[in-house]
């Protein structure tokens, strides 16, 4: 709702933000207040002119980030939140735009995101050693951790998590496809592995 209010502010005062996403808003909850950071180039029509449709969808883009979490129901309420004079098969229209658009995206950045992220791009994932975890490594071995808030924050505990045992290629497909699904918005649908430990034997072992 919070995020719906801002969009509708930045709407109506025809402002565009050149990197308009979640990681670019600030929110203090002792204050329930909303800032933009990363800010350059930031834009703003003239007075009285509206949005373009191109620059509206990249603010309602935002939602699309909650994507796996939002009902129908929820799309509705957020669209209208977002001071959006449409019916409802216009929403259910442009919000299957919106998808559809992001997975286009998605898709076309995939071969560069892939590589990111089987080389430990801080963006998405990082290298550790056994100082960094609670696991016995030995030999030649490689591990790699998820970035999220709960495993950067702290050293995480693998042994408190359940473990799949898989051949180098079904490990590393696995843990591909749960960063696209990631990127797509849907990790709803998915248990995502947290870290994946390369073993020199062979078989590798991915953390649930």
């Amino acid at each position: 709702m919070k995020n719906a209010a801002l969009i509708k502010v930045l709407r109506e005062k025809g402002i565009r933000h050149p990197d308009f996403h979640a990681g670019n808003i600030m929110y203090c909850p002792e204050s329930a207040e909303m800032a933009l950071i990363d800010v350059y180039g930031i834009k703003a029509e003239a007075c009285g002119r509206k949005l373009s449709k191109k620059d509206e969808n990249r603010l309602l883009h935002l939602l699309v980030e909650y994507s796996g979490r939002l009902s129908e129901e929820d799309v509705f309420r957020l669209f209208e939140e977002c001071g959006l004079n449409l019916s409802g098969k216009e929403i259910l229209l442009r919000w299957q735009e919106l998808l559809a658009a992001n997975e286009r995206h998605i898709s076309h950045e995939w071969p560069k995101r892939r590589r990111q992220i089987l080389s430990g791009h801080s963006k998405f994932c990082r290298l550790a050693s056994p100082e960094d975890v609670q696991v016995e490594l030995g030999g030649h071995q490689k591990l790699m951790i998820r970035n999220t808030p709960y495993f950067t924050v702290q050293n995480p505990d693998l042994s408190k998590l359940g473990i799949v045992k898989l051949s180098h290629e079904a490990a590393e497909n696995l843990w591909l496809e749960s960063f696209r699904k990631q990127l797509l918005h849907r990790e709803e649908e998915t248990r995502l592995p947290q870290a994946w430990l390369q073993r020199d034997d062979g078989t590798d072992l991915l953390y649930f």
